[in-house]
Protein backbone atom coordinates (compact mmCIF):
# COMPACT_ATOMS: atom_id res chain seq x y z
CA UNK A 1 0.00 0.00 0.00
CA UNK A 2 1.68 3.08 -0.97
CA UNK A 3 1.75 6.26 1.09
CA UNK A 4 -0.48 8.33 -0.58
CA UNK A 5 -2.64 5.51 -0.01
CA UNK A 6 -1.97 5.73 3.72
CA UNK A 7 -2.31 9.46 4.18
CA UNK A 8 -6.04 9.29 1.86
CA UNK A 9 -7.30 6.74 4.45
CA UNK A 10 -6.17 8.41 7.44
CA UNK A 11 -7.99 11.63 5.99
CA UNK A 12 -11.29 9.89 5.48
CA UNK A 13 -11.29 8.48 8.86
CA UNK A 14 -10.21 11.65 10.64
CA UNK A 15 -13.38 13.47 9.01
CA UNK A 16 -15.69 10.71 9.84
CA UNK A 17 -14.87 10.89 13.72
CA UNK A 18 -15.20 14.42 13.64
CA UNK A 19 -18.16 14.76 11.69
CA UNK A 20 -19.34 11.52 14.24
CA UNK A 21 -18.16 13.78 17.40
CA UNK A 22 -20.36 16.71 15.70
CA UNK A 23 -23.22 14.68 15.65
CA UNK A 24 -22.78 13.61 19.27
CA UNK A 25 -21.90 17.14 20.16
CA UNK A 26 -25.73 17.87 18.92
CA UNK A 27 -27.33 14.74 20.86
CA UNK A 28 -26.04 16.08 23.68
CA UNK A 29 -27.07 19.36 23.47
CA UNK A 30 -30.50 17.96 22.36
CA UNK A 31 -31.00 15.95 25.55
CA UNK A 32 -29.76 19.33 27.46
CA UNK A 33 -32.88 20.88 25.85
CA UNK A 34 -34.89 18.16 27.35
CA UNK A 35 -34.20 18.63 30.69
CA UNK A 36 -34.98 21.95 30.27
CA UNK A 37 -38.31 21.23 29.02
CA UNK A 38 -39.24 18.89 31.87
CA UNK A 39 -37.62 20.53 35.13
CA UNK A 40 -38.31 24.11 33.91
CA UNK A 41 -40.77 24.40 31.63
CA UNK A 42 -43.25 21.59 31.76
CA UNK A 43 -44.18 22.63 35.43
CA UNK A 44 -45.39 25.53 34.08
CA UNK A 45 -47.26 23.95 31.38
CA UNK A 46 -51.17 23.12 31.90
CA UNK A 47 -51.92 19.71 31.72
CA UNK A 48 -54.54 20.88 28.90
CA UNK A 49 -51.87 21.80 26.60
CA UNK A 50 -50.47 18.65 26.42
CA UNK A 51 -51.98 16.68 23.53
CA UNK A 52 -51.86 19.99 21.20
CA UNK A 53 -48.01 20.37 21.64
CA UNK A 54 -47.80 16.32 20.79
CA UNK A 55 -49.61 16.71 17.59
CA UNK A 56 -47.89 20.28 17.24
CA UNK A 57 -44.84 18.26 17.87
CA UNK A 58 -45.87 15.58 14.82
CA UNK A 59 -46.71 18.17 12.47
CA UNK A 60 -43.26 19.37 12.81
CA UNK A 61 -41.84 16.37 12.71
CA UNK A 62 -43.50 15.04 9.72
CA UNK A 63 -42.77 18.06 7.99
CA UNK A 64 -39.54 18.51 8.47
CA UNK A 65 -38.67 15.46 6.46
CA UNK A 66 -40.32 17.43 3.29
CA UNK A 67 -38.15 20.64 4.37
CA UNK A 68 -34.72 18.71 4.76
CA UNK A 69 -32.85 21.33 2.37
CA UNK A 70 -33.84 24.31 4.54
CA UNK A 71 -30.91 26.21 5.24
CA UNK A 72 -30.41 26.07 9.62
CA UNK A 73 -33.69 24.31 9.91
CA UNK A 74 -32.21 20.96 11.14
CA UNK A 75 -30.42 23.00 13.47
CA UNK A 76 -33.43 24.71 15.20
CA UNK A 77 -35.57 21.60 15.17
CA UNK A 78 -33.24 19.72 17.10
CA UNK A 79 -33.34 22.19 19.93
CA UNK A 80 -36.90 22.85 19.97
CA UNK A 81 -38.37 19.47 19.20
CA UNK A 82 -36.49 17.99 22.32
CA UNK A 83 -37.59 20.92 24.52
CA UNK A 84 -40.66 20.09 22.99
CA UNK A 85 -40.95 16.43 24.04
CA UNK A 86 -39.26 17.34 27.26
CA UNK A 87 -42.12 19.24 28.68
CA UNK A 88 -44.39 16.21 26.85
CA UNK A 89 -42.67 14.61 29.34
CA UNK A 90 -42.57 15.95 32.55
CA UNK A 91 -46.34 14.90 33.55
CA UNK A 92 -45.74 10.89 32.69
CA UNK A 93 -42.16 11.43 34.73
CA UNK A 94 -43.50 13.62 37.91
CA UNK A 95 -46.37 10.72 38.10
CA UNK A 96 -43.89 8.12 38.02
CA UNK A 97 -41.93 10.05 41.01
CA UNK A 98 -45.16 10.99 43.08
CA UNK A 99 -46.82 7.62 42.89
CA UNK A 100 -43.44 5.94 43.91
CA UNK A 101 -42.25 3.74 40.98
CA UNK A 102 -39.58 6.49 40.48
CA UNK A 103 -37.39 3.43 39.70
CA UNK A 104 -38.98 3.00 36.43
CA UNK A 105 -37.47 5.86 35.12
CA UNK A 106 -34.52 4.59 36.28
CA UNK A 107 -34.60 1.39 34.68
CA UNK A 108 -35.98 2.60 31.11
CA UNK A 109 -32.84 4.87 31.04
CA UNK A 110 -30.82 1.50 31.94
CA UNK A 111 -32.67 -0.08 29.12
CA UNK A 112 -32.68 2.77 26.86
CA UNK A 113 -28.73 2.31 26.79
CA UNK A 114 -28.54 -1.17 26.72
CA UNK A 115 -31.07 -1.48 23.98
CA UNK A 116 -29.82 1.70 21.82
CA UNK A 117 -26.04 0.76 22.16
CA UNK A 118 -26.66 -2.97 21.03
CA UNK A 119 -28.11 -1.68 18.00
CA UNK A 120 -25.43 1.07 17.24
CA UNK A 121 -22.78 -1.25 17.23
CA UNK A 122 -24.55 -3.52 15.62
CA UNK A 123 -25.14 -1.18 12.88
CA UNK A 124 -21.54 0.35 13.01
CA UNK A 125 -19.91 -2.36 12.50
CA UNK A 126 -22.52 -4.62 10.62
CA UNK A 127 -22.13 -4.02 6.06
CA UNK A 128 -25.81 -5.30 5.81
CA UNK A 129 -27.95 -2.17 5.27
CA UNK A 130 -31.79 -2.33 6.61
CA UNK A 131 -32.54 0.90 4.45
CA UNK A 132 -34.99 -0.52 2.10
CA UNK A 133 -36.92 -1.28 5.27
CA UNK A 134 -37.07 2.83 6.23
CA UNK A 135 -39.85 3.71 3.92
CA UNK A 136 -42.40 1.10 5.21
CA UNK A 137 -41.06 0.92 8.95
CA UNK A 138 -42.29 5.01 8.53
CA UNK A 139 -45.33 4.10 7.23
CA UNK A 140 -46.04 1.29 10.16
CA UNK A 141 -44.65 4.29 12.79
CA UNK A 142 -47.84 6.88 11.40
CA UNK A 143 -50.33 3.91 11.78
CA UNK A 144 -49.04 3.37 14.97
CA UNK A 145 -49.18 6.66 15.95
CA UNK A 146 -52.93 7.46 14.54
CA UNK A 147 -53.45 4.14 16.67
CA UNK A 148 -51.86 5.55 19.97
CA UNK A 149 -54.35 8.90 19.13
CA UNK A 150 -57.44 6.63 19.12
CA UNK A 151 -56.65 5.12 22.06
CA UNK A 152 -55.80 8.12 23.94
CA UNK A 153 -59.54 9.42 22.46
CA UNK A 154 -61.52 6.61 22.23
CA UNK A 155 -60.59 2.89 23.13
CA UNK A 156 -58.66 4.14 26.55
CA UNK A 157 -57.45 0.36 26.61
CA UNK A 158 -53.95 -0.05 28.41
CA UNK A 159 -53.53 -3.72 27.02
CA UNK A 160 -53.62 -1.66 23.90
CA UNK A 161 -51.26 1.00 24.50
CA UNK A 162 -48.87 -2.10 26.14
CA UNK A 163 -49.18 -3.46 22.77
CA UNK A 164 -48.48 0.05 21.14
CA UNK A 165 -45.09 0.56 23.27
CA UNK A 166 -43.71 -2.92 22.06
CA UNK A 167 -43.96 -2.14 18.48
CA UNK A 168 -42.99 1.35 18.97
CA UNK A 169 -39.58 -0.73 20.73
CA UNK A 170 -38.87 -2.65 17.82
CA UNK A 171 -39.75 0.23 15.28
CA UNK A 172 -37.26 2.17 17.22
CA UNK A 173 -34.14 -0.02 18.08
CA UNK A 174 -34.37 -0.99 14.28
CA UNK A 175 -34.54 2.68 13.15
CA UNK A 176 -31.22 3.11 15.61
CA UNK A 177 -29.51 0.47 13.69
CA UNK A 178 -30.47 2.46 10.32
CA UNK A 179 -29.46 5.75 11.49
CA UNK A 180 -26.42 4.90 12.83
CA UNK A 181 -25.38 3.44 10.04
CA UNK A 182 -25.97 6.62 8.13
CA UNK A 183 -23.99 8.33 10.27
CA UNK A 184 -21.21 6.08 9.34
CA UNK A 185 -21.81 6.20 5.73
CA UNK A 186 -23.05 9.95 5.54
CA UNK A 187 -25.91 8.57 3.69
CA UNK A 188 -27.82 11.92 3.72
CA UNK A 189 -25.18 13.32 1.51
CA UNK A 190 -24.40 16.90 2.92
CA UNK A 191 -27.25 17.03 5.62
CA UNK A 192 -25.66 18.64 8.29
CA UNK A 193 -24.51 17.23 11.60
CA UNK A 194 -27.60 18.12 13.27
CA UNK A 195 -29.97 16.50 11.00
CA UNK A 196 -28.55 13.05 11.89
CA UNK A 197 -28.42 13.96 15.52
CA UNK A 198 -32.42 14.46 15.43
CA UNK A 199 -33.21 11.01 14.02
CA UNK A 200 -30.64 9.64 16.74
CA UNK A 201 -32.09 11.76 19.30
CA UNK A 202 -35.89 10.55 18.44
CA UNK A 203 -34.49 6.93 18.49
CA UNK A 204 -32.96 6.90 22.16
CA UNK A 205 -36.61 9.32 23.32
CA UNK A 206 -38.61 6.30 21.91
CA UNK A 207 -37.06 3.92 23.22
CA UNK A 208 -37.58 5.50 26.50
CA UNK A 209 -40.51 5.63 26.46
CA UNK A 210 -41.92 2.73 25.11
CA UNK A 211 -39.76 0.92 27.71
CA UNK A 212 -41.21 3.31 30.74
CA UNK A 213 -45.04 2.41 29.50
CA UNK A 214 -44.34 -1.25 29.20
CA UNK A 215 -42.58 -1.49 32.60
CA UNK A 216 -45.48 0.95 34.14
CA UNK A 217 -48.00 -1.67 32.41
CA UNK A 218 -46.45 -4.54 34.12
CA UNK A 219 -46.11 -3.12 37.27
CA UNK A 220 -49.90 -2.61 38.20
Amino acid sequence: MSEKTLERESLVMSRGNNFYGQVMTWVAAAFGMTAIGIFFIGPLVPQSLMMPLYIVTLVVLIGSSFLRKVRGLSGILTLVVPTLIGIMLYPTLNYYVATGAGDLIFISAIGTAITFGGAAIVGWTSKKSLNKFAGPLFGITLAIIGLSLLNAFFFHLPILQFLISIGILIIFTVYSYIDVQAIRDRSMGNAPASQYALHVFIDIINIFISLLNILGFLRR
